[in-house]
């Protein structure tokens, strides 16, 4: 029974890094296209990193707050 729970509270960190990862992944791919496209320096890459981060941050927070 003490391992289920021990899985329980890890599941969250596993399930927040994964999503953190993959939203990074695609926010910096997407910034990058546009960076290419309008002729700009990384700004596109920046501005849509940083959104990913805060988003997930305030996922993260708001699934504290349910339990």
């Amino acid at each position: 029974m003490q391992e289920t729970v021990y899985l329980g509270r890890n599941n969250r960190a596993i399930r927040f890094t994964g999503t953190l990862l993959i939203s990074l992944l695609l926010a910096f791919l997407i910034g990058f296209y546009i960076d290419q496209y309008m002729h700009t320096t990384p700004i596109g890459m920046l501005v849509l990193g940083t959104y990913a981060i805060v988003g997930n941050f305030i996922i993260l927070i708001r699934s504290l707050h349910e339990r």
